[in-house]
């Protein structure tokens, strides 16, 4: 039975001019009545219901009993966002032929690939388009401002970046402050390595967005000077968060004095080690983490002590000592919701919640 012979059946029996109440009633015994016979009922055009033989002879209960079919429509097709196709934008300095050789290698069915001439047309074709992955030449003229760029936004920052060089030298020379890729290859590769580095990021990218709304990471030599540039990056991106501006010079207050502990403690101010920073915004909350190159501290004595009375004094005695976890810390502990250190003390987690 179908949905236009319950309609008619109903109606005959019951007539047009009957309560609502009254249809739903007929139709719910017409459908036992049908599905006990042994016949299929089309519910709607939704779902087709029929009681299984075992349940024809009263043997089979639960969901063994009924089998149930949805119909053409029911389930919803993948949307574009959903869909596995994905769109890869590669950008180099010029195109030419071993461009777009790259361009056909790296291009198959499910995967479209936009060749790009430059940062310009990069930033152009991504405000007009959505896409997965970029593929960056890092020799490129401003390839930094890519990164920047890219990262600095919350609605870019999901793009899965992907830096090639050239060399593990090209790699590592003249890095002050720097936003990272998400991923990176040194030459020489295959570009089967480079079509499998990009599957795997989009489909990290793709589980990210379900929890994270923006998700930035940098690093700087362990100098003085990048306490303050590496504090204003911080505070231009919570800018976009959503947190109050109370809480957000709170969050650059903690921010500015774990690093400084980084970089005067963990690093001792050395020009070859580096501090890296994470920035993750989900939906609750803000998390930064720092992470220098020290040896770390005893985090343990100074957290045990602070809810003591004579916390305060303890912070001065190690803070004059040289050492870390003094008044620097319990500035941190007042600024944000949350401060915790790994066990090696190497790394500090501030957390900010986005309430208030």
């Amino acid at each position: 039975m179908n949905s236009l012979e319950m309609t008619k059946r109903i109606t005959a029996e019951l007539g047009e001019q009957t309560s609502v109440k009254e249809v739903f009633a007929k139709a719910a015994a017409l459908v036992k009545s049908e599905m006990q016979a042994g016949n299929a009922v089309d519910m709607f055009g939704l779902v087709r219901m029929q009681l299984t033989p075992g349940a024809l002879k009263g043997e089979a209960k639960g969901s063994s009993a009924i089998s149930a079919f949805p119909m053409p429509g029911l389930i919803p097709s993948k949307t574009t966002a959903e869909s596995d196709e994905v769109k890869v934008a590669v950008v180099v300095e010029s195109i030419d032929p071993f461009s777009k050789i790259i361009q056909k290698k790296l291009a198959s069915e499910k995967r479209e690939v936009v060749l790009v001439e430059g940062v310009q047309e990069l930033m152009d074709v991504v405000k007009n388009d959505s896409f997965d992955a970029i593929v960056m030449d890092a020799a490129i003229d401003m390839s930094d401002d890519v990164r920047m760029w890219l990262k600095n936004d919350p609605k870019r920052s999901l793009i899965s970046l992907i830096a090639l060089y050239q060399s593990d030298e090209e790699r590592t020379k003249n890095r002050l402050l720097q936003v990272c890729e998400d991923a990176c290859l040194v030459e020489p590769y295959e570009m089967q390595t480079l079509g499998e580095m990009i599957d795997v990021e989009i489909n990290r990218v793709k589980a990210e967005k379900k929890h994270f709304r923006h998700i930035l990471s940098f690093d700087f030599p362990a100098e003085a000077k990048y306490q303050q540039l590496s504090a204003d990056l911080i505070e231009t991106v919570t800018r976009k968060s959503g947190l109050s501006e109370e809480s957000r010079m709170g969050l650059v207050i903690a921010f500015r004095e774990a690093v400084d502990n980084a970089i005067r403690h963990g690093s001792k101010a050395s020009k070859e080690a580096r501090v890296d920073v994470a920035y993750v915004l989900d939906h609750e909350k803000i998390t930064v983490t720092i992470t220098d190159e020290g040896a770390g501290f005893d985090s343990s004595m100074y957290f045990e002590s602070k809810v003591s009375s004579d916390a305060a004094s303890a912070a001065r005695a190690r803070h004059k000592e040289g050492r870390r976890g003094g008044l620097g810390i319990m500035l941190m502990l007042k600024s944000v919701d949350k401060l915790e250190y790994n066990r090696e003390g190497n790394v500090a987690k501030i957390t900010k919640f986005l309430r208030g």
